[in-house]
């Protein structure tokens, strides 16, 4: 019956994980609440963000078969990810990332994010000497930079949107979502049988303790396998093109600003900003599980 109950808990994380690869459209209803957060000026910036990728499918190059959607409701604080399969994709972003910045952004928010751009451009573009230049900054210094891109972390201009489109189009051209619920499922089946080995020869504390890990061994495995996707992605989005590779480089250098000012201010102050997401991004980074570090994306990008 144990084997039984933790094969079932198994089977409704992979199912979950199924259907948010093979049902976008459940995705789209379910990702948090679209009709607070679908506003008006969120809704004129995915009409401009459907522009930048019909650019990007009229290029021949970039044809693809298969049907791809933009809509707005990323999990949680992400600013974008893609759900679904080859035959059908949806691509959802942040509605806080959607505000248009030629021009609709309020006095206030404009004020931010010209001192934003200010000082990320002031700041060297090479990666070793800008991580550098941040860890020489006082206390003063990074806590200005984190409040700025609190306020203006997702605010994206053309040449950004144009590079996170073709990076989300080439995970859906090589089926990275079908990867990792493959690898999901392969894992949740060897953790099981590892299970079912070893129910009979240990402890009922310890089998417990293994039939719990084993839930998040799936998971685990799925992150792992993010890394070198996340890096691949990247470097298909800006091969032979200008615009994709100009846009990567903007972005990934205001998100290595960022994370290498909470990793100052850290240091200085011993706390962390953004607590909760600060350690886990630490410790994923250092394991190589997730989404790369930005310096490293951002210096991979540099030298493409």
């Amino acid at each position: 019956m144990t084997i039984g109950a933790v094969a079932m808990a198994q089977c409704i994380l992979n199912v979950e994980g199924a259907r948010s690869v093979f049902d976008p459209a459940w995705v789209q209803r379910n990702h948090g609440n679209l009709s607070e957060d679908l506003t008006f000026k969120a809704q004129q910036g995915l009409d401009r963000v459907n522009s930048i990728l019909g650019q990007i499918l009229n290029n021949e190059a970039d044809r693809i078969g298969f049907s791809t959607v933009v809509g707005a409701g990323s999990k949680g604080d992400g600013l974008c990810e893609t759900v679904g399969n080859r035959k059908n994709a949806v691509i959802l972003f942040s509605p806080h990332s959607l505000e248009d910045i030629s021009g609709n952004l309020s006095p206030t928010k404009n004020i931010y994010l010209t001192a934003w751009l200010d000082q990320v451009s002031k700041l060297p573009d090479d990666a070793a000497c800008l991580k550098s230049k941040i860890a020489s900054a006082d206390e003063g210094q990074v806590s200005a930079l984190m409040g700025l891109y609190r306020e203006c972390a997702f605010c994206l201009d053309a040449d950004e949107i144009y590079f996170i489109l073709k990076h989300e189009l080439s995970h859906i051209k090589q089926s990275d979502n079908e990867k990792r619920l493959a690898l999901r499922l392969v894992a949740a089946t060897c953790a099981l049988i590892f299970l079912n080995l070893y129910s009979d020869s240990v402890s009922p504390a310890v089998f417990f303790a293994l039939a719990a890990l084993s839930l998040f061994f799936p998971q685990l495995c799925v992150k792992k396998s993010e890394y070198p996707q996340e890096l691949r992605a990247d470097a298909c989005g800006i091969r032979a093109d200008a615009r994709a590779k100009k846009g990567a480089k903007s972005y990934f250098k205001k998100m290595a600003v960022y994370e290498l000012a909470a990793e100052r201010y850290y240091q200085l102050t011993g706390k962390a900003f953004n607590s909760g997401t600060f350690a886990a991004e630490k410790i994923c980074h250092t394991a190589g599980i997730g989404h790369p570090a930005a310096l490293e994306r951002y210096s991979a990008v540099m030298s493409a």
